[in-house]
């Protein structure tokens, strides 16, 4: 952006076709934060990159909840030679969430094998939760953390992108049915429940927001909205797009999951 003028390549969606409310100036704003770093990841060839909201609060012993990640999205992707962030493809996960303000599992109802696919194991650092006990009964603290395919998940608090993760982002989130007038995470989370993304969740989240006043203490909601500025280069829009749907448009993990032998859970 500079000053009231933005380029239409940067808007997340056809600017011959705007949707019926666009985005505001601060949603396109936190669009264009999280697009650019997915972008610097395709240009330098980046294989993963954690990124953090600026309001975040997270434990004293993250380095040792992290190693516990580590391990077990390991034993998830099947990285039996212990290949980094269980990477044995381009196909092993598209995003990591670690910060989330809300995230359930696969409903079994919709999904029974993958309903039934996480990891689960104790963490001094994880909060005493209820709805976990029944996922490792031998627990003796409640003190247990969860690793499972990411289905239901709203807030980008905390999360790590793959670099096909990031490829897949920016052509499911920023092309053609982005829904980019809609808050980034939610169109996330819509990729997600529709199988065009992959990715795992940890829960309880890691990450937390701290807030200065209340819940409300955003600048998205308070923004008006915006009259779009149209100009050239129509010629070449969707260009790029056109090409990525080659590998990165056809994609439904879930069905992908019931074609194939998957790793159920370790609760035994």
């Amino acid at each position: 952006m500079n000053g009231s003028t933005i380029a239409n390549k940067a808007l997340p969606y056809d600017f011959n076709k705007p949707p019926q409310k666009p985005p505001t100036r601060a949603e396109l704003g936190c669009w264009r934060a999280h697009a650019n770093v997915w972008s610097q990841m395709i240009d330098e060839n980046i294989s993963t990159a954690l990124i953090l909201e600026d309001d975040v609060d997270f434990t004293v012993g993250i380095r040792k909840v992290l190693a516990g990640v580590s391990t077990h999205l390991q034993h998830l992707t099947g990285a039996t030679h212990g290949e980094i962030y269980g990477l044995v493809d381009d196909n092993s996960w598209d995003m990591l969430h670690l910060g989330h303000c809300l995230a359930s599992r696969p409903p079994a109802d919709k999904h029974p094998k993958a309903s039934r696919i996480f990891e689960a194991w104790e963490d001094e650092y994880a909060p005493v939760y209820d709805k976990h006990s029944a996922i490792l009964p031998s627990s003796k603290s409640g003190k247990i953390r969860v690793l499972h395919p990411t289905y239901d998940v709203a807030c980008t608090l905390g999360y790590v992108v793959s670099l096909a993760g990031a490829k897949r982002l920016l052509y499911q989130v920023g092309g053609p049915g982005g829904e980019l007038y809609r808050p980034i995470d939610l169109v996330i989370w819509n990729k997600f429940t529709g199988g065009s993304l992959k990715g795992y969740t940890l829960n309880p989240s890691l990450f937390a927001q701290w807030k200065n006043g209340n819940a409300g203490d955003s600048d998205i909601p308070k923004e008006t909205e915006w009259e779009m500025e149209k100009g050239s280069g129509k010629d070449i829009i969707q260009g790029v797009m056109g090409e990525m749907k080659k590998s990165w448009g056809e994609r439904n993990h879930w069905k992908e999951i019931d074609s194939r032998g998957v790793r159920i859970s370790n609760e035994d």
